[in-house]
């Protein structure tokens, strides 16, 4: 099968699609997730406005992703503002679910926002290994972590 990081898709999780998975990181933010392959690791981030915040709220079913092929995705789409929730002025969840070669994985995305805002996810791109750093403003580094079990916000 030939390989590309940067083949064009219609979900922004589909260049993880024909990819085998061998680890998963995040940033202590939650704003970018890295999916680490036998090929590259794929980067996404969120992406935020003045008045509000994105970030990946849960995995579930990261045993299935973990040493797997992504055999397709699926784009959920973006639920309903959510006005009711303690400690948010709106809430907004989107989800996707990737099927692989184990099994399924669920991923949600939260955006906080003020009625007016949108969130999304996008496809940053794909670095070769070894050589990375990943760098945020300030000179600072936003260090990413291996996720290693399932969580939730």
């Amino acid at each position: 099968m030939a390989f590309s990081c940067t083949d064009p898709a219609k979900s922004v999780f589909s260049p993880l699609v024909g990819e085998t998975v061998r680890r998963v990181l995040l940033t202590e933010d939650k704003e970018t997730i890295h999916f680490i392959t036998d090929a590259c690791r794929h980067i996404f981030e969120t992406e935020n406005g003045c008045c509000n915040q994105v970030w990946f709220a849960a995995i579930s079913g990261l045993e299935f992703l973990i040493d797997a092929e992504v055999l397709s995705v699926e784009d959920k789409g973006w639920g309903e503002d959510e006005w009711d929730v303690p400690g948010y002025e709106a809430l907004q969840r989107g989800f996707w679910t990737l099927k692989t070669s184990k099994g399924y994985v669920d991923l949600e995305v939260r955006n906080s926002h003020n009625g007016y805002y949108g969130g999304y996810v996008v496809y940053y791109g794909a670095v070769r290994e070894p050589r990375y750093r990943w760098s945020v403003p300030h000179g600072q580094c936003d260090v990413p972590a291996e996720i290693t079990e399932d969580f939730a916000a």
